[in-house]
């Protein structure tokens, strides 16, 4: 990978994919600053779709003019969500995306916290998947992870459950090149590999 002044760890994945939590435990003793468009959404909720896309991206590349790593955590669902990569990618970032995801649409449907209709959560995942395809050509590497197996799942209180997930390494491209795949890669993987 090439030897930029910052690396931009984008993690990606539809929504219920597991992201943060898997972010958390792929990336918890690197601790870098972590941007995340949700946060700026509740911090700026009278803003337009292009104002807190325009927020995302003066701290995309804030961060990286500080010649600092950091994590973007994005499902990529919008078409802003790829301009903000190309942004950082323009300004001389390097771009490793650790994708994360489920087996089955069931999964998602099941992880969903809120009360969405298997229509919705399949139209999440498709956008999502376009969306990864989109910015795969922008990143110097792409890992894919499988979390549809959980190692612990914890119930704190009714609206809280602490989750240790069991991260599934299925493939490794870098330079636009598969370097490494699994031996039980999952089809969810092989949609963007094949």
């Amino acid at each position: 990978m090439s030897n930029s002044k910052a690396t931009c760890y984008l993690l990606a994945g539809a929504p219920q994919s597991g992201k943060h939590t898997a972010g958390e435990a792929l990336l918890s003793d690197f601790g870098p600053p972590l941007i995340k468009r949700t946060i700026f959404e509740m911090v700026n909720p009278d803003s337009t779709e292009a104002e807190i896309s325009e927020k995302v991206k003066a701290a995309l590349l804030r961060q990286a003019e500080e010649d600092g790593d950091f994590i973007f955590l994005s499902s990529l669902e919008r078409p802003e969500d790829i301009d903000r990569i190309g942004d950082i990618k323009a300004a001389g970032v390097e771009i490793v995306m650790l994708v994360v995801g489920l087996e089955s649409l069931d999964l998602y449907v099941v992880r969903s916290s809120r009360e969405l209709s298997e229509g919705d959560v399949k139209i999440g995942v498709a956008k999502s998947h376009a969306g990864i395809k989109n910015a795969m050509p922008l990143c110097d590497g792409v890992i894919f992870y499988d979390n549809s197996r959980l190692l612990s799942s914890t119930v704190i209180d009714d609206d809280t459950i602490e989750i240790e997930p069991d991260l599934n390494l299925q493939a490794c491209i870098e330079a636009g090149e598969l370097t490494e795949l699994s031996e039980n890669v999952k089809d969810w993987v092989r949609e963007f590999i094949d």
